[in-house]
């Protein structure tokens, strides 16, 4: 499956000026209509992602949202927070929250070192997007320095960690 032309780490043209932003769309219209569709509590929605499901977690997080609170919290996967999101004029740009938004919501992502398909430096650089975004915002950021594009197992544990934490009402810094 694919929420949009090319990869993460070079996305088609067409994908920047639309297909991301749709995509992102139908995920914010799902979140909208879920509770209600499926009985879950409207206060406890995560999205996790891997890949372009990633890219995607990271363009709906930074997304304007109807109401706040939409979202409790992200986890991205070896993704990609394109940088278009913060460049005034790009169509993805236009979509961009005010990082106050983010204030509730907590993010865990994760990168494998040796990634060929999504290189650790995208990782790298989404943290420090992020963080210069959203300063102060509750980022957890992990290297798995042996996983290539995969869920490790070191991953799959460090997020399942940070999620019973979260969940369980730790406070942020705690994990």
């Amino acid at each position: 499956f694919r929420w949009f032309e090319g990869y993460s780490s070079a996305p088609e043209q067409i994908a920047l000026d639309k297909t991301v932003g749709s995509s992102s769309d139908a995920v914010l219209a799902f979140i909208e209509e879920a509770p209600a569709k499926f009985g879950i509590d409207p206060k406890r929605v995560f999205l996790l992602g891997f890949s372009q499901g990633a890219t995607l977690v990271w363009t709906t997080l930074l997304s304007r949202w109807s109401r706040p609170g939409l979202i409790a919290g992200g986890l991205t996967l070896s993704g990609r927070l394109f940088p278009e999101l913060m460049q005034a004029g790009t169509p993805l740009y236009a979509r961009l929250a005010d990082p106050t938004q983010l204030r509730d919501c907590a993010v865990f992502a994760s990168h494998g070192a040796q990634d060929s398909v999504t290189p650790v430096a995208i990782g790298r650089s989404n943290e420090r997007l992020f963080r210069d975004w959203a300063p102060g915002a509750d980022l957890i950021y992990k290297e798995d320095p042996v996983a290539g594009h995969e869920i490790s197992k070191a991953v799959a544990a460090s997020m399942s960690q940070w999620f019973r934490r979260y969940v369980s009402g730790a406070s942020k810094g705690d994990q």
